[in-house]
């Protein structure tokens, strides 16, 4: 079985606490075959919440015998020591362009369309491609990836307690959106790094890898947003006053 439990945002450790248990909890149909055990892929690992990682390491301890687990993340600096420690952790390398022409090979020939030759240089504008349509298709930003950006625009536009309430209530906003923290540590930086000075883009990203960990070892992520924005708004202060970052 696959499942994503981040997908169910703060209810993530009801998932794992129920799903899990009542997987493990029932017995394989053929008690002579082989293998005993029951897999179950977990998808995103790294966005768990604390409490829900904490509920899967209770799981992995007493069902252990007769399930293994497979999870897959992005980053294992996001997932608690005490399930770190009870897995075999194995680095995946990306694809190569050999790999992802195959890939592409085989759904163009499920989806009966035609595959450009140069496929390596096509690859990532290939979702783009149509059977009746011989040009490139413009794809609309979601709403909610244009809300960061005007999001960023408002930061670097004016540094003021004002703006920085306001910017509190649209981080609120994606949050009650199920718009995942982290995903909007990444979009927001995205933007801001083409907003800013070049001379902040380091700081900048430097500051959002620091609160973004944060935010995933705590419990508010909106502490973690808020904080983040007043360090950026501090910086892009500082620039156009000429003072001393570093102060």
């Amino acid at each position: 079985m696959e499942i994503t439990p981040s997908d169910a945002g703060s209810y993530d450790r009801l998932v794992i606490q129920d799903i899990l248990k009542e997987i493990a909890q029932t017995q394989q149909v053929d008690q002579n075959a082989a293998r005993r055990f029951k897999m179950v892929v977990i998808n995103e690992a790294d966005s768990l919440s604390r409490d829900a990682q904490a509920a899967l390491r209770r799981t992995m301890e007493k069902y252990m015998r007769n399930m293994r687990m497979i999870l897959c993340a992005n980053s294992t600096s996001r997932i608690i020591a005490p399930i770190r420690s009870r897995c075999l952790l194995l680095r995946v390398g990306a694809p190569s362009d050999e790999d992802m022409s195959r890939v592409l090979r085989h759904v163009a020939k499920r989806e009966k369309f035609q595959l450009p030759d140069r496929i390596s240089s096509e690859i990532n504008s290939c979702h783009r491609i149509r059977p009746d349509f011989s040009g490139p298709v413009s794809i609309a930003q979601p709403d909610w990836q244009m809300y960061c950006e005007r999001t960023a625009d408002m930061i670097v536009s004016e540094q003021t307690p004002a703006r920085l309430l306001a910017v509190r209530g649209r981080l609120y906003e994606l949050l009650v959106h199920a718009i995942p923290a982290a995903l909007i540590f990444k979009t927001l930086t995205h933007y801001l790094v083409k907003r800013v000075d070049e001379t902040l883009r380091a700081s900048l990203v430097e500051k959002a890898a620091f609160y973004e960990l944060r935010s995933a070892t705590g419990n508010k992520p909106i502490f973690h947003l808020e904080a983040f924005v007043a360090q950026v708004m501090f910086l892009q202060k500082s620039l156009l006053l000429g003072l001393d970052m570093q102060d």
